[in-house]
């Protein structure tokens, strides 16, 4: 089964390299990178590339075995997925990192490629992109403590505010300052 999410464009031999990888592994799951697509420039889009989809990340090229699972773009083996129990309809959200705890307690393979790309074609705002990074980084905790937010906040001025400000990315600074509270604030109202 190919999953492909409507706001996503991928390279033309994404799906034979998908396939191949699959059955060369033994996998129930193979997926790859996602970027902007190069159309999407401004410094809200630099922001997702880098913060959201962590483009600017040197994964190197060997594919590797992980427990993760993102569902943009993902060709699966269909009864490796029916065997334990298909995706959880019930669930709103982070649904592919739970089906990605079920296949890895049968035992099976979740294969992540640096060299198979989805390119993110999405418009949007930035105060969307801040409720994905939430959805995305801490959808699967029902509930996040002061303490919690208080420390992401703290990761995210100590580290990526002060690496866009030595570079001079005043709008990925600004950006980057409002991510961890405006993305609680906003996941908090639209999610639960």
């Amino acid at each position: 089964m190919f999953s492909l999410d409507s706001t996503n464009v991928i390279d033309p031999n994404y799906v034979h390299k998908a396939i191949k990888l699959l059955y060369e592994t033994n996998a129930a799951a193979v997926y790859g990178r996602i970027i902007n697509h190069q159309s999407l420039a401004t410094a809200k889009y630099q922001w997702r590339n880098k913060y959201l989809f962590n483009g600017d990340f040197d994964y190197g090229n060997e594919e590797i075995d992980t427990e993760s699972l993102s569902t943009y773009a993902t060709l699966t083996k269909r009864n490796h997925i029916l065997q334990i129990g298909n995706f959880n309809k019930e669930m709103r959200h982070s649904e592919d990192q739970e089906l990605a705890k079920r296949i890895k307690a049968n035992g099976l393979k979740i294969i992540a490629s640096p060299n198979l790309f989805t390119y993110s074609v999405k418009e949007e705002n930035i105060f969307s992109m801040y409720e994905r990074y939430w959805r995305w980084n801490y959808g699967y905790k029902k509930n996040v403590t002061m303490k919690e937010l208080l420390t992401i906040t703290k990761f995210f001025t100590s580290r990526a505010v002060k690496f866009e400000l030595k570079r001079l990315n005043f709008r990925l600074a600004f950006f980057t300052i409002l991510c961890p509270t405006l993305g609680y604030l906003i996941y908090r109202h639209k999610v639960l």
